[in-house]
């Protein structure tokens, strides 16, 4: 859907427990979220890193499911 912060179709995930808005958008540590997903294509001590090339990636894998269906995304292992 249109995200209003980011102007550009971005990815919103829903149903998420206690939460609205959440997104996938490229970003890099904590400054660049409040809550969204941050894809990287390596990770370090509370960072991620190459996030535009990781979100390009995984755009382009959720435009093409797309084209198939509905794009479910599962999230596992989540900390409490």
């Amino acid at each position: 859907t249109m995200s209003g912060k980011f102007g550009r179709v971005l990815p919103l995930l829903r149903k998420v427990p206690g939460y609205t808005g959440v997104r996938i958008h490229p970003g890099n540590d904590q400054d660049d979220t409040d809550g969204c997903l941050l894809p990287g294509l390596h990770k370090g001590q509370d960072v991620v890193t190459e996030s535009r090339a990781a979100f390009a990636l995984l755009d382009e894998l959720i435009e093409s499911a797309l084209e198939i269906g509905e794009v479910w995304i599962e999230i596992e292992g989540v900390p409490e």
